[in-house]
């Protein structure tokens, strides 16, 4: 093992073993407990910054208290998140709205793809959408670390999609599912620097154009959802009306409609639930 090896290794054996930790715990003790770590932990790290220089450019009249209330549930959620993955699903605290909806999708015979965002338990939606007999190919960035990556594949492995790595081959096989009438997912709120800038939370942000692409070109429908925490301890996912080509008004660029369309969906989702979306990441640069 050459000493590139050994110290990824090093750097990804404090996530293993807390992982293994968690496993020991009841699914809902390890929740809370990783919701209390990143609570306490979150604001303590360099990238929390970045969450409240998020929060200040859409919120401009937040108090500095706001801010912080909103980033600690942030970082709650996210240790939340980190240990519900290494346990199988709660069903009857998995609720969905939106439910004729996928039936719908299922029954129409057209390509689907879901379009979604990293708020409350995003890896609740593959779930509900196998439930619905749609389970879907999710599109992901790999880790850089190759043992965490490992971590995430093996947890992932109780889940109910498959995955596929973003880039030019994972591009090739997304596309290659749509054309054979294979569902798809996608996170796509997070800032794509090849994409186009279109308003995003009231702010222009570089946006993927993948899923209006695929809509454009194999009539997909895109089926917008997202995955919220109740008060009680539960998650719904809701599900929306999909968008398609046949929504573009005529003489209207469809890329850019279907793109800023969708945008306007998920902005409508972090507004409402600020506190469950990840700010951390540097959407606007």
């Amino acid at each position: 093992m050459t000493l590139t090896l050994v110290l990824r290794a090093a750097a990804a054996a404090p996530l293993w073993a807390a992982t293994t930790l968690f496993r020991l715990l009841p699914k809902e003790l390890a929740s809370q407990t990783g919701a209390a770590i990143g609570r306490n932990i979150g604001a303590l790290l360099p990238v929390n910054r970045t969450g409240d220089e998020n929060l200040r450019r859409v919120f401009p009249e937040w108090s500095a208290e706001q801010r912080a209330a909103v980033l600690r549930d942030c970082w709650g959620n996210l240790g939340r998140l980190a240990t519900e993955h290494s346990y199988p699903p709660d069903e009857e605290k998995l609720r969905v709205e939106g439910a004729e909806i996928l039936e719908s999708a299922k029954n129409s015979g057209a390509p689907v793809v879901f379009v979604s965002a990293h708020i409350g338990n995003w890896e609740a939606l593959p779930i509900i959408a196998a439930r619905y007999g749609l389970r879907y190919t999710g599109v992901y960035r790999q880790a850089n670390n190759p043992f965490v990556e490992r971590l995430i594949q093996r947890q992932r492995g109780q889940q109910a999609a498959a995955f596929i790595p973003k880039g030019k081959s994972g591009t090739k096989q997304l596309i290659r599912l749509v054309r054979s009438g294979e569902p798809v997912g996608m996170l796509v709120d997070q800032r794509l620097s090849e994409g186009i800038r279109v308003p995003f939370l009231g702010l222009d942000a570089a946006t993927t154009t993948t899923p209006a692409e695929l809509a454009l070109r194999y009539g997909a429908q895109l089926i917008p959802a997202y995955a919220r925490r109740d008060a009680d301890g539960g998650i719904t996912v809701v599900v929306e009306q999909p968008l398609s080509r046949d929504d573009v008004p005529e003489e209207q660029d469809g890329v850019l409609w279907l793109t800023t369309a969708l945008n306007e969906r998920i902005s409508g989702w972090i507004r409402a639930y600020p506190a469950q979306w990840l700010w951390l990441h540097r959407r606007w640069r």
